[in-house]
């Protein structure tokens, strides 16, 4: 314990007046913020002035640190769980934008198979004074097709085995 020569006053430090009162320096801090003890500031740090702990105990003698604290516990438990679910919201933030990147690659994907299977305006390969003669299409690769239908089949299979079989 020191004393304030100008004011002739007996200050503490604020890890002093912590132990005094028994409760965290940070706690000091937040009465100091609530006007509840007197700070002092002596050559740029902080004192506390020391009849003012006096005033911030209770009628029962005890220090009013006693429910400050319950309330910091409360505090640092409600933080922890706000950081718990600020961490849930991240990690389905980051799994939203997973999801969001792997169907938009699949709908350029299916716009690539939609350009391949779109058939292009028939091309007359004979001259159109013989019109007895039918007219002929270029042969064209039948695996897009194939393919096609293999992807329909396997989306109603899965489709049935979701809604049906319950999966």
């Amino acid at each position: 314990m020191q004393e304030d020569i100008q004011n002739g006053v007996s200050v503490l430090t604020v890890k002093e007046a912590a132990a005094k009162l028994g409760i965290s320096e940070r706690a000091v801090w937040n009465r100091i913020k609530a006007g509840k003890l007197k700070k002092i500031p002596i050559d740029g740090r902080t004192y506390i002035e020391a009849s003012s702990l006096h005033s911030s105990e209770d009628a029962s003698g005890n220090a009013s640190g006693a429910s400050f604290s319950h309330q910091e516990v409360f505090s640092s438990e409600l933080q922890c769980k706000v950081d718990a679910l600020q961490e849930i919201v991240r990690r389905q933030d980051s799994e939203i934008e997973y999801l969001r990147r792997q169907t938009e690659a699949q709908l350029v994907t299916l716009n690539r198979l939609s350009d391949q299977l779109t058939l292009p305006a028939p091309q007359s390969t004979q001259d159109t004074s013989s019109p007895s003669s039918p007219t002929q299409y270029p042969r064209r690769n039948p695996w897009p097709w194939i393919f096609a239908a293999a992807v329909l089949i396997i989306s109603g299979a899965s489709i049935y085995a979701m809604w049906y079989l319950g999966g």
